[in-house]
Order: C-alpha cells, then structure tokens, then sequence
C-alpha cells in the first residue's frame, strides 16, 4: 500500500519531535504563602439600593456596638498586652470575637464604615479590628500551645477569624500574618483525611439521631474553603479542595442524592456521597425536632463565592447544591396542624416577618439575620427559583424586623436583643454582627460584577502508589490519604522514627487507605507495635476493605496468639490462629497476602496462619486495634497479578502520575482522564516485577491535533525504560522502546483513528515476543529482550485522552 509524502513527512516528524525532544517534566510551582485580596481590581464601589442600605445600616449598628459596650464590657479596652486573652478556649470565648472581627473588616475594607454613624474613627475601628483577629490567631495552639483549636467547632472560627484576617492582610504585620495563615493551614489540615459525617448512612438508615451533619459539614467547608482562596499554590490545595467540594455536597443531602448521576466536579453526586444530611423535602432535624434555624446554616456554604471573587477564582458550583430545595422549603412547604405545632402553614409566614416553627424552637423566638441572609443570598445567587415568593419579597421582612430590634428605645449603642428569650444563645450579639457583614458583603461583591460559577473537576491530590512497593513511613508527619473510621489517629514519633499511633483504648480503631476496587491480588506488610497488655488485646492489619463490614483481618492479641479473621456482612469469623509470644513495647512485621482465595499470615517472615476464602475480592488496606493502644509503620503492599481498575469507585488512587494532569472524570461512565496538551503525560501503577503479561485498556482521543498520541505502557522499570504502544490522530498505531531514556520506533501499521472514539489496545509481553492489538486485531509484533519486567501505565503526548477498563492478565 502507498503511503501519500504528507503521511511521510508526518511520520518522519512525529518520529524526529518524539526522538529528539520530548518535552521534559514541568513540576508546578507549590508554595505555602497567602496571594493577598487584589483591592484595587474592585471598582463598582458601594451598592445605593434600599436593600443595601437596610443592610449597611444593619452592620454600622452592630460595628457600633462592638466598639464601644462591647469592647469595654468584654475587658479588652483594659488589656494592655501586644494580644489579647479571650479568658479561655471554648466557644463563648472565641467565636464571638472572631465574629465581630469579621463584621469589622468588612465594614472598613468595603468602605461600609462610618465613623459618623458609630462615633468612633475609622483608624480606632481598625486598630480594634487588627487586635482582635491578630490576637485570635495568636492564641490558637499552632501558636500557642495552650490555646484553641483542633475541636469539633473550631474550624468555623478559624474560618471567621481567618477571613477577617484575609481582608485585613495589607493591614497587618508580617508576624500577624504568618500567625493568620498557620492557623488556616493549621485547621485545614485536620481534614486531609476527614471522614465526612452523616445523618443517614447511604442504606437510608438513621445513624445520627435527631443530629444532622449539615450545619457541621457547612462550617467546616467555610474553612476549607478560606484555606483555598488564601493560598491557591499550597501543596495541600487539591486535597483541601477535594475534601471542600464533599462537604459542600454533603451537607444538605438528600436520600435520593445517594444514587444521583448529576456530574459535579468530575465525579457524580453518587460517587461524593456515602450518606445524606437532609430529608427529601429540604428539611433538616437538628435538636431532635425539625428546625428551621438549622435549614439556614446552608448559609455557611455561601461564603464560598465570597472568598473566591475575592481572591479572583471562579466558586465551584457545587455550593449551591439543593439550596434550591432548602429554600423552597422554607419559603411553600406546608406543616399541617396537627401533627405540627398551632397554627401549622408554612415556615415564612406571607406578608410578615414572623417565622412558624413546626416542632417548637429552642433559641428565641426574635432570631431573624439568619432569615435574612439566606433571602439575600438566594437572591444574589439565584436559588429561589422553586419558591412561589422571591428573595427579595422576603428579605425586607426579615432585615427590617432586625433593624427595628436595633432602633428600639434604650438601644443607642446599637444592640439588637433585649430580654434572653428573643436569642437565648450567648454570643446573639456577635452572631448578628457576623451575618450582617457577610450579608454586606454579598451584595457589594454582586455590585462588583466579578462573580463566576465553575464546574472544574478539581484533580485528586497525587496520593503515594502502591507500586513496587507502595510505601508509608510517616517521616514527613503526615497520615495523608489515610482515613480514620473511628479512634484516635495521629501520627508521633516513637523512638528514631515517626509511626501512625491509635490512642483510644475503648472498643475497634479503624483507619484505612487505599483503593477500594483495583486492589485485588497484593501483599500488605507493616511494622505493628502493641503498648498496652491488658487481657483481650489486639491490633493487626487490613486487607481488602470494601466498607467497615466487609474485609480481612490479620492481627496480633495480648493473649499470645496470631489470629486470621474475615469480616463479612458485620459479622467476625475467626479462619485460623496460631499461639506465639507477643510482648508490649516490641515492634512486629505482620504480612498479608491475599492472591485469588489464597490467604496467608506472616510474622517476622514466618507463615503463622492460612487459609482459603473466597468471600471478598478486593478492596483497600488499614489498622486497626481493639482495646488498645497501638502503632503502625513502614507500610508497603505490592500487587500481583491479575490486575484490573475501572476506575467506577471514582478514584485513581492505585495510580501514580508523573506528568500531566489525571483524574477520575465522567464521560458516559467513569475513566480516568488526562487533560494537559503542553507535552507528556504519564501515569504508573503496578509491580516492577511483572514480566509476561498482556495489559488491555480502553482508550479515547480527544484532541485532532497532528503528532497528537495516546496508549499503554508495558515493563515500565522507570521514566526512561519501558515500551509504549500508542495510537495516533494521524492514523498510525505505534510501538516504541524507550531505553536509556532514547525513543526507538520498533514497529508501526496504518489505522484510522478518530477521536471521540474509543480503541481497546492490548499489549502482550511473553520472553522477548511483543504483540500489539487494537480492538482484538493484532497489528504489531516483533521480537525484543531489551527490558524484561515492569509496570503498566498510560502516556499521552500532547493529547487529552481518557483510559477504562484496564486488566493485567
């Protein structure tokens, strides 16, 4: 067959620009500073409509307030220190003063603030405002070790003081600041490998009585997502974000949201989720009743498009996940009486700025800034689409009735509340300064025109790949990737070494990592110590977790023996032990491998127990102890063959890429996908001692680009020696060896290729016999002996291409 000059000449240069220059690794740029807010790129300046100026006059009472009665009352105006002392670190001592620290530098930095309005002066009102979040962040405990944080509720006020730090950067010194941004990052990093809560698990069974997840889950993506408008090139961004957009779509999920194939950021609701947090209709049960004060917290996911405008960025969508449906459902759902509270009707009363609770309220009876801001906010954003009455109907309701407290006799230095019972909550006064600000700020930051929505899939933080072998030492003091179940996880030094230590000592410990359809056939061995030796005992290692009914079990008891247990549908199964010598204090290496049905048991290299079962096939690795306190280090699991991934569990965590841009994606299902188009990308898993094997996998062009290429890696040893069989957009499939680092073309044959199409390629490696296939055809084979093992991967040469349904067989 003749083959036309141009299809010559392309070749010839594809050959020349793969031989010749290959483009080399590009490594991003990570750093963990704070980009400032760009003020000067915000020129609208302040919104004039009445709404607005409701809202400004809102705030001013409230900045007011906390200048004067409030800074005196409080003790700070006495405190001459460089910081101040807030009397201690639990809520009613920290979170009111982040609060109003927040609404004071939206105020100044805004230009909402008025001196005329609040009788003090605009550089008095800063220098408190630098005070109070300067001293905050002084006193949380990545500082000062006796200070606040790592709680259930302190990320939100680290969000609260940590944003007001954000907008008053310019103004701070450099410790100040560097203070700030520690305790963002300090509290960020607390969920990189969080396990998100639920109310109900993904079965619809209630596991959290009469406590949503909700406002939880709300709260603290209001941190994640500070810690990622701040400092965009930190090198735990992905994993903040990733962790940020689950919390997002969590926190008002409903149970129909647990099957959902609705795509956002890459994966589908289904695949974020493994619970939900709402009832259907948009309600929330907090305090163990139906609570509306509770279906507002949806707010707190509201200062996503806030923080991100601010700091230039597009706001992922997935912050107004179901707030269509939270809204509507203040706004029309109908609370019939009885079974609800007299009157019933709806939430939102028509026509007035009272709120009907259907089971009761335990807060007061005159809390309305919530209200507001939630009017506001669906207003701005535009989720009050299924309500028969808008935002804007409601919000003067609400704001008013708010500004009326703030205008009542007596109130001259602009509180809001007058007896208890309108809030019963101690910090109210604070609580409606913090809203009033970020209602504030919503409609300056709309008055801006710089808000834009992204659906971006965000790509999955790059964890360590169970290669040859996949390898944990905790030296860097981290537990990345690892996500604990239950227990008390963090990772210490123990000796010479920092290990991953359990601490509670009250019934299972539980903490995996991992990938929970890929991993099938593999190894698990880990350095295992046991500190505590009362009777019944035990710790041991986890292999082929499915979920925390479904896995083996490995493990060492106080008692003496070594134990080989399955875990299947909840229920223990002991399939064998072996009596041997266990001493507290001394370090254990216990190995696990699992291949098909064959399981077996090592301690210090000798066979302990074995068995075979068939009962779960693949699944993630973990630790775990019972009743004890316990350690693991020099964790390492290497595959084995066969191997598959199809990538449905939404991750790529077996997966390693080098180059490139990789994550899990939906394109009619989920493939694993590479979307950078500057030069190489490349991806590895798998055993450096795999050598006679055929990997398959299904591939997909994007990019009709000339000398555009994708395909498969085979006996990839490392980044310069491996083969790759490839095709190309210019209808030619390929095999290369790369040795020593020098492409050499071994064989090609003519193919059409067209992108948007899928090609399932095979390569298979027997000895020195290579044979190449597209779609079950073979249309390669040479013999060569130049590399004798390796991994698997994929590589894409300027090329966005996505990968499926690959097997090593």
């Amino acid at each position: 067959m003749m083959i036309s000059f141009r299809k010559w000449f392309t070749l010839l240069l594809a050959v020349a620009l793969l031989l010749g220059a290959l483009p080399a690794h590009h490594a991003e740029a990570s750093s963990i500073a704070v980009v400032p807010i760009d003020w000067s790129s915000f020129t609208a300046g302040n919104p004039t409509d009445s709404n607005s100026l409701r809202v400004r006059s809102l705030l001013l009472n409230s900045n007011k307030y906390a200048l004067t009665t409030w800074w005196t009352n409080k003790g700070f105006a006495a405190q001459s220190g460089a910081y101040l002392t807030f009397g201690g670190v639990d809520e009613p001592n920290i979170r009111p003063p982040a609060s109003e620290a927040l609404a004071l530098a939206i105020s100044l930095k805004t230009g909402a603030y008025d001196a005329s309005a609040t009788g003090v002066t605009q550089a008095n009102a800063l220098a408190i405002a630098k005070k109070l979040t300067a001293s905050l962040a002084y006193q949380h405990k990545v500082t000062t070790a006796s200070g606040w944080g790592n709680g259930w509720q302190t990320a939100f006020w680290a969000y609260l003081a940590g944003t007001a730090g954000f907008i008053l950067w310019d103004d701070l010194s450099a410790t100040d600041r560097e203070y700030v941004r520690t305790m963002v990052e300090y509290e960020a990093n607390r969920f990189n490998s969080y396990t998100v809560p639920y109310y109900r698990n993904k079965s619809g069974t209630i596991i959290s009585a009469g406590d949503t997840k909700a406002e939880e889950n709300a709260w603290n993506s209001s941190l994640l997502q500070l810690a990622t408008a701040m400092m965009p090139d930190h090198p735990n961004w992905s994993l903040w974000m990733n962790k940020n957009i689950e919390l997002m779509i969590s926190a008002y999920s409903r149970p129909s949201d647990t099957t959902s194939t609705r795509v956002l950021h890459g994966k589908t609701v289904a695949q974020w989720l493994n619970g939900s947090n709402a009832n259907e209709d948009g309600t929330v049960v907090n305090h163990n009743i139906i609570h509306p004060d509770y279906m507002t917290s949806i707010t707190q996911l509201f200062n996503a498009p806030l923080l991100y405008t601010l700091a230039g960025k597009p706001t992922p969508e997935a912050f107004l996940f179901n707030a269509d449906v939270v809204y509507d459902s203040l706004v029309d759902l109908n609370f019939a009486s009885p079974p609800y509270g007299s009157p019933g009707g709806t939430i939102y009363v028509d026509g007035s700025s009272s709120i009907y609770y259907p089971q009761g309220n335990d807060w007061g009876t005159m809390r309305r800034m919530q209200f507001a801001f939630i009017d506001a906010t669906a207003a701005a954003f535009g989720f009050d689409t299924l309500a028969s009455q808008k935002g804007s109907y409601w919000e003067p309701y609400h704001a008013q009735m708010v500004l009326d407290m703030q205008n009542r006799a007596g109130h001259t230095d602009g509180h809001t509340y007058e007896a208890t019972a309108e809030d019963t909550y101690a910090g109210r006064e604070e609580w409606v300064a913090q809203f009033a600000g970020r209602d504030y700020l919503t409609k300056w930051m709309m008055g801006q025109n710089k808000y834009a929505l992204t659906n971006q899939a965000y790509p999955v933080p790059s964890a360590p790949a169970p290669g040859d072998p996949f390898n944990y030492s905790f030296e860097d003091g981290t537990a990345g990737g690892w996500t604990p179940v239950n227990g008390t996880w963090n990772v210490v030094t123990d000796g010479a070494s920092k290990v991953y230590k359990q601490t509670a000592t009250s019934g299972e410990s539980l903490s995996v990592v991992g990938d929970s359809s890929a991993w099938r056939n593999y190894s698990l061995e880990a350095t295992v110590k046991l500190y505590d030796s009362i009777a019944n005992n035990a710790s041991g290692i986890v292999g082929r977790y499915a979920d925390n009914d479904n896995y083996y079990l490995f493990r060492l008891t106080t008692t003496g023996k070594a134990q080989l247990y399955r875990k299947s549908a909840g229920s223990f199964t002991l399939l064998q032990e072996t009596a041997m010598t266990v001493t507290t204090g001394t370090a254990y290496t216990l190995k696990l491998q699992m291949n098909g049905n064959s399981l077996a048991g090592y301690v210090n290299g000798s066979l302990m127990v074995s068995a075979s079962d068939s009962t779960i096939s693949a699944g993630r690795i973990g630790f775990r102890t019972y009743n004890q306190t316990a350690s693991i280090d020099n964790v390492a699991v290497v595959l084995s063959l066969p191997y598959s991934d199809n990538f449905e569990d939404g991750d790529a965590y077996s997966w390693a890429p080098t180059t490139g841009t990789w994550s899990v994606v939906t394109d009619g299902n989920a493939v694993y996908k590479q979307t950078a188009t500057g030069g190489e990308a490349v991806t590895i898993t798998g055993n450096s001692a795999w050598s006679n094997y055929a990997v398959q996998a299904n591939v997909k062009l994007y990019d009709a680009l000339s000398f555009n290429a994708s395909g498969v890696i085979a006996r990839y040893q490392d980044a310069d020696n491996y083969y790759l069989f490839r095709i190309t957009t210019d209808d030619v499939v390929q095999l290369y060896r790369k040795s020593g680092g020098a492409f050499t073309l071994l064989q090609d044959a003519p193919l059409t290729v067209n992108t948007g199409t899928t090609y399932t390629l095979k390569l298979a490696l027997s000895g020195s016999s290579i044979t190449g296939y597209v779609g079950g055809v073979p249309l390669i084979s040479v013999t060569d002996s130049t590399i004798a093992s390796g991994k698997i991967g994929f590589r894409t040469y300027k090329q966005t291409a996505s990968f499926d349904e690959v097997s090593v067989n």
